[in-house]
Order: structure tokens, then C-alpha cells, then sequence
């Protein structure tokens, strides 16, 4: 099980670069609420993606995307 963990996002503020791309099956995901200095795009490739933003829960249906602006808890 993958955990997004402070050091990698830290490694991701960290980062120079316009765009990070990461690459992760859904049921291998277990994340704590964070937030990031860099937007995030997320996509759903099948499935349902649960995604809580400010008090909020969102269902990302496969095949769709969310955007997520920089610096909002997620």
C-alpha cells in the first residue's frame, strides 16, 4: 500500500518543474489529508476515486478529472 507521506511532497513543492505525473492504482492509495503548493490534477481511469476537499466528499467517476488548486487540504 502506497502512502502519501510529507517527504514526498515535499520533494513535489520542492520540484522546479510546471507538472508532476504519478501513477498509482486506487486500491493501493491510502492518503491523510495534505496539501501542496502545486495544483493537482486528478484522473480516474475506471472506478470511483473518493476525493475530500474542504469539508466536502467527491466521487470522480473513471474517465474524468478533477482539478484541485494549489494550497487547498485534500
Amino acid at each position: 500500500m502506497f502512502d502519501m507521506n510529507l517527504q514526498l511532497i515535499k520533494e513535489i513543492n520542492n520540484k522546479e518543474n510546471d507538472f508532476f505525473i504519478y501513477n498509482l492504482k486506487s486500491d493501493q492509495v491510502s492518503v491523510t489529508q495534505h496539501r501542496h503548493h502545486k495544483a493537482q490534477l486528478i484522473y480516474a481511469e475506471g472506478g470511483v476515486v473518493h476525493i475530500f476537499v474542504e469539508n466536502k466528499h467527491w466521487y470522480l467517476p473513471g474517465r474524468c478529472y478533477m482539478w484541485i488548486p494549489a494550497d487547498i487540504p485534500h
